[in-house]
């Protein structure tokens, strides 16, 4: 089933076009990374998504429902943050939390246990929002999208100031989440956690849809070289050009970029051994989503 779908979306702000032509399709169960550049479009297409703004053109659908602005017949199903998650900061995470589970109606009265453990918010339980980290702040609007048990998380950086640890317990909240059937769809500029989460990606910059991928996908498109240390750089690069391996010197390295090479890098290393100059580093490198995100937008991919 496609949990979330959006046709030719677009959306204007005094004759800027901050999201063009947007098309989706993201099915149940997903992690869907929605990744860009600060001004991409990315927020916008999130308010979008939740009705808190009237696209210019095309639609968007949550769950088979066509989105409206003011509709709420999505909010039972749904769980977000957008931008920054939102508290009441003098009333403690308790209260927070209290608030809004009788706000959500939800009969459970167990429920507010089970967030605050699943969010490891326990020891701050009786701390006033106003005094919490930002990190934990992240912690308190995850637990408050999570409350009604929602079929589809929409997250806006869901990440943003939480320490590695902490990325570490949401990257496997998230994944345990999707298992058991939610649909993820997030935004985040932490490219490389993103790639470590998402089943599939989609790169937009200036508004438009620029690549879309699976993860099998991205570790095919980024680029990867082996790259080989020697006592003797300049002996060694002579040795693997006669066996006729392509080399790149590069500063106090040699780099292969021959795709057989790479995948069977002792191809190399015999050659070396043989000559006597046994490496003394040896590491395929890949390109990082980051250095891929630079490289396709520099290059001005157009869909």
């Amino acid at each position: 089933m496609v949990a979330i779908q959006t046709t030719n979306l677009t959306k204007d702000f005094n004759g800027v076009r901050a999201v063009n032509d947007l098309s989706l399709s993201i099915e149940t169960g997903e992690i869907y990374g929605f990744i860009g550049l600060n001004g991409a479009g990315k927020t916008t297409t999130i308010r979008m998504l939740l009705g808190m703004c009237r696209p210019t053109g095309g639609r968007a659908y949550v769950l088979g429902k066509r989105i409206k602005t003011g509709c709420h017949h999505l909010w039972s199903d749904v769980g977000y943050i957008v931008e920054a998650p939102h508290s009441y900061p003098e009333l403690t995470v308790w209260e927070n939390l209290k608030l809004f589970h009788r706000l959500r109606g939800i009969e459970d009265k167990g429920r507010l246990d089970e967030v605050v453990a699943r969010l490891r918010l326990g020891p701050y339980v009786h701390r006033k929002a106003a005094h919490l980290s930002l990190g934990n702040l992240q912690r308190l609007g995850l637990a408050k999208a999570l409350m009604h048990g929602p079929r589809i998380l929409i997250l806006d950086e869901p990440t943003n100031g939480l320490d590695p640890a902490g990325m570490i317990e949401i990257r496997k909240l998230l994944k345990e989440l999707a298992l058991k059937g939610v649909t993820v769809f997030l935004s985040s500029h932490l490219l490389g956690e993103v790639a470590k989460l998402a089943t599939r990606i989609g790169i937009v910059h200036e508004g438009r849809l620029i690549e879309e991928l699976d993860s099998e996908s991205l570790d095919q498109r980024v680029r990867k070289r082996l790259v080989l240390k020697t006592r003797n750089n300049a002996r060694a690069l002579s040795v693997l050009e006669e066996a006729g391996i392509k080399v790149k010197p590069d500063q106090k390295i040699l780099s292969i970029c021959d795709e057989h090479v790479i995948l069977k890098p002792e191809t190399a290393v015999r050659h070396l051994v043989s000559a006597g100059l046994p490496p003394i580093h040896v590491e395929v490198e890949t390109e990082d989503l980051e250095t891929y995100f630079v490289r396709i937008v520099s290059r001005g991919k157009g869909k």
